[in-house]
């Protein structure tokens, strides 16, 4: 085999290598990360804050995970107990409620 053959067969061994790699590098920078937004149709956060103002919380801070709201909130007559809320960001409803402290 000459040598211009020889480097041309390289030279298509490495383009073919390239471009698989490429497809799937692509392929990985376009799948969408659900920890940190949220799915389209959801509720904006001020219409969530009013409903649960409405149920008798008041939040305290907000965080978005796994396409939830985490809210920490207390209840109007118990300041002294703080409450995580995962809340459903289609509906507004509590989903869970975990007592954080006393």
């Amino acid at each position: 085999m000459k040598i211009g053959n020889k480097f041309f067969l390289a030279f298509a061994v490495i383009a073919v290598f390239n471009h698989t790699i490429a497809n799937e590098t692509s392929q990985l920078d376009f799948k969408p990360s659900y920890s940190n937004t949220l799915p389209y149709g959801t509720l904006p956060l001020s219409s969530i804050m009013t409903i649960l103002e409405q149920q008798g919380y008041t939040p305290k801070s907000v965080e978005l995970e796994n396409g939830h709201w985490l809210i920490k909130a207390y209840i109007v007559n118990q300041r002294n107990i703080l409450y995580v809320l995962e809340i459903d960001p289609f509906s507004g409803t509590v989903l869970a409620e975990d007592i954080v402290r006393n």
